[in-house]
Parts: structure tokens; sequence; C-alpha cells
């Protein structure tokens, strides 16, 4: 049973492993939704150990370069309504941050945010030269630099949690880099699964890491 388990996670962490190295858009078909969860459950499996890593890692580093970044806006909320605090944490932030971040990247929105265009062509009667084959094709190759684009975005939103994140712009990479690994999961999911299974995904990891502050300060 181990051995299985431990067969199936490397087999996902193969998977968000080539879909970061080249980002392709395509949903998985075929597949139940008992089958899907079990793989978010897998995802959660892989990258909470990942995250923990890291968190370590660049805590240490502020620790060593004595980072004063103020409050951060998650402590303020918590000390506001803890209620609250779980509450925009596992239900308000995954579904707005998935919505904002990763509901339009996929083919299907592109093609309906291209429409104007495609009927401004059509108008000057070249619409011939932008078939839907085409429009694929350059969706193809443009995909990966939309998703990491995401994927920053998501990133970056979050250096304004920190109160005085401007004074330490230098160390952004470092205060953003767990989002982007979150990001890069959370993109796969939404990519191969689809958007519910995103917040999902979402939802979990955050109350995960969420909950149990909340639990040990009660």
């Amino acid at each position: 049973m181990v051995r299985y388990f431990k067969e199936l996670i490397w087999k996902e962490f193969y998977l968000v492993g080539q879909f970061a190295k080249s980002p392709s858009d395509y949903r998985v078909s075929a597949i139940s939704n008992n089958e899907i969860l079990k793989r978010i459950f897998l995802l959660i499996a892989i990258e909470l150990p990942i995250m923990f890593v890291i968190i370590l890692i660049t805590a240490s580093i502020e620790e060593l370069t004595s980072l004063d970044l103020g409050d951060h806006k998650l402590e303020k909320i918590y000390k506001e309504s803890p209620i609250f605090f779980i509450l925009s944490g596992v239900v308000l932030a995954p579904i707005f941050e998935e919505f904002f971040f990763r509901f339009f990247i996929t083919f299907r929105f592109a093609f309906y945010f291209t429409l104007p265009l495609r009927l401004v062509y059509n108008y000057l009667g070249i619409a011939r030269k932008i078939q839907l084959f085409n429009m694929r094709k350059t969706w193809e190759k443009t995909f990966p630099y939309v998703f990491y684009l995401s994927v920053v975005a998501f990133g970056l939103v979050h250096i304004t949690n920190f109160e005085d994140y401007r004074s330490y712009l230098w160390a952004i990479p470092l205060l953003t880099l767990p989002q982007l690994v979150i990001g890069v999961f959370l993109g796969y999911t939404r990519i191969r699964y689809g958007f519910r299974w995103s917040i999902l995904f979402h939802a979990l990891h955050n109350g995960i890491l969420l909950v149990p502050a909340l639990a040990f300060e009660g």
C-alpha cells in the first residue's frame, strides 16, 4: 500500500515537473471526479513539504539579513477577527484569486477575447488568414508565457501583504517564492483538471496552513 502510494506521488510529481518545464493547455479527459479528487490530495501531499522547506529557508534568510517588513496583513486580519481570518483564507481568497489569476488562461477564453479583432478582420475581408487552427498554434506557442505571467502576477500581488515591502524591493523574489511555487501547482490543476478543482486545491492548501494557526492560538 505504501509503495503504491509512493508510486502515485512520484508519477504526479513527474507530471507537474514536465508541465512546469513546458506548460501546455490541454485538459485531462475521461477521468472521474473521484479520480481527480485523489489527484488533488496527491498534489497537496507533494506541494506541502516543498512549501514548508521554502518557508523555513526564506524565514532563515529573513532572520540572517535582519529583514523588518512590519506587520503582515494576515496578522492584522487575525487580530481583528479570527473567524474572518479563516473565511477569507479558505473561502474568499481561493475563489477570487483563482478567478483573477487562472480562470482565463485557456484557449477557449483566448478565442473569445480575440473576437473583436476577428470581427474587424472579417470586416476588412481578411478573416481567412486567421483560421482557428492558426489561432490554436499561436496559442500553444504563447501559452507558456501567459501561464508564467499569471504565476508571477499571483506572486507579486502577495508582496503587498507585507507592511514595509517597499524598503526591501530586492527581497521580492524571496518573499514571493512560496506563492510562485503554489501558483505553478494551482495553474497545473486549473489547466489539467478544471477551474473548480483549482479552487478546491487552493482552499485545502490555505486551510491546512491557516486553521492550525488558529487552533494553536486558541
